[in-house]
Parts: C-alpha cells; structure tokens; sequence
C-alpha cells in the first residue's frame, strides 16, 4: 500500500497481533507514510511492515553546484518544497572529502 494511517485500521491490526494471529506474521509493504509501530512488545509483536522509504521516510537529497567550474556538493534533509523550506529547520552540508566527490562527480550525466 502506499500509506497506512487510519487510527482505526491501525488498531484493528494492534489487536489482531496481539489476539496471536496465525503463526505467519502479519506482513506490511508500506511504500509511504506508516504510523503504526511495527514489532512493539505488548502492542504489535507478530507484525511487520517493510518499506522502501525506511522509518523516518528518508531518502537522499545530494545537490551539484558548479562554482567557476568547479563541482560543489551538498547533502542534507532539505528537498526544497516550501513547506519545509519556510516552516521547518532543515541541514545541509557540504562534502568535503575529496574521494566522495570524485565518487560523486562519476554519476554526472
């Protein structure tokens, strides 16, 4: 699924695993958004929730600047949507380490 945020499902599925549903784990792919706290003793202990984003939804964000012909590059939580640009705090920081740029550079299409 792409989200699973729905209070209600979510404690369904709480209950569910804690009512030891089958043997066979319950099994979550969440693309997105998860708000339900997956292998929590007490609250969710045969439930497990996979997802390509991770945890916290984090992904990279690496930006190439040239500055007079010579490549820059940044990383930090910053995507550049207004949103978090004007009412969150975000880093950025750059790459400093010469073989990580040079890495870096190789990708430049």
């Amino acid at each position: 699924m792409n989200q699973l945020q729905d209070s209600q499902m979510i404690r369904e599925l709480y209950e569910a695993s804690l009512a030891g549903v089958p043997i066979v784990p319950i099994v979550l792919n969440v693309r997105g958004l998860c708000c339900l706290r997956a292998g929590v003793p007490g609250l969710s202990p045969t439930i497990q929730v996979f997802s390509t984003l991770g945890r916290f939804l984090e992904h990279s964000r690496i930006y190439r600047f040239e500055n007079g012909g010579a490549a820059e590059f940044f990383i930090g939580s910053a995507d550049l949507m207004t949103c978090k640009l004007s009412r969150r705090v975000e880093a950025v920081a750059p790459v400093c380490d010469p073989v990580i740029k040079r890495a870096s550079d190789l990708g430049r299409g």
